[in-house]
């Protein structure tokens, strides 16, 4: 048709037909970005509701966690007590003090909890070396966020930074647990050093006496409550920025 006009030299015609086209493309590319937002749309809020469901999956775990780091505690506790080996804080000045943990978080933690209690009788030091419950991580939804370049699709930025600094804690986290089994190997080796063995069943008597006996053993043992008092704590702290996450 415009061709037409203009061989007619019809200019009002082809100012129209001028118009009728740009306003056509103008209104197609608005239908097609419409489309395109429609379905990032539809995706982000996918993608928003999986990883809500792994970070809440992995506050569940760290229940689990907190709770086997807190049985490791009072049992490296009791056997160095047994054994007549000062330890400098209790459970929570450690966190709190040593370490500087949320005082507000740790003392709430503490209060809503039982502590781990054993059994008359019970191996400590099978419980201080084994007792541990590590992060898995639910990360399928976040790697593939990543590997796609989908961050882009979460519109609230704070939100996506929230995100992403929760996962590179968990990274943290999950370093801090590569150590941890550094730690239980130097415990073992120094168990194997003082006669204890991990299959057997020792007595707190005979695993006192040979604490007393074994240096190495004895140092061990306050490492291992050490380092297990900071994963509590760093766990605790992870949990509690899971938590704020799902919420």
């Amino acid at each position: 048709r415009i061709t037409q006009h203009v061989r007619e030299q019809n200019w009002t015609a082809i100012g129209i037909d001028f118009v009728i086209v740009v306003v056509g493309v103008f209104i197609g590319t608005q239908v097609s970005n419409w489309n395109a937002d429609r379905v990032d749309q539809q995706v982000e809020t996918r993608l928003l509701h999986e990883l809500q469901s792994d970070v809440a999956a992995d506050v569940e775990e760290m229940e689990v966690v907190l709770q086997s780091a807190e049985g490791r505690v009072l049992a490296s506790s009791v056997l160095l007590e047994a054994s007549g080996i000062p330890f400098r804080h209790s459970f929570e000045e450690t966190v709190t003090g040593m370490y500087s943990f949320p005082e507000p978080l740790v003392r709430r933690r503490l209060a809503e909890t039982e502590r781990p209690t054993f059994a008359p009788g019970a191996d400590l030091l099978i419980y201080t070396h084994y007792l541990r419950r590590l992060l898995d991580g639910n990360r399928h939804t976040y790697n593939a966020i990543v590997n796609t370049g989908s961050v882009r699709l979460i519109a609230d930025s704070t939100l996506a930074r929230q995100i992403q600094a929760y996962y590179a804690h968990v990274d943290d986290n999950r370093e801090l647990e590569r150590y941890l089994s550094t730690v239980r190997d130097r415990l073992e080796g120094a168990m194997q050093d003082a006669g204890l063995s991990r299959t057997g069943v020792h007595s707190l008597p005979e695993i006192s006496r040979a604490i007393r006996a074994t240096p190495r053993l004895a140092a061990t043992i306050s490492d291992t409550r050490g380092v297990a008092l900071y994963h509590w704590g760093a766990t605790l702290v992870l949990q509690d920025e899971g938590r704020q996450l799902v919420e």
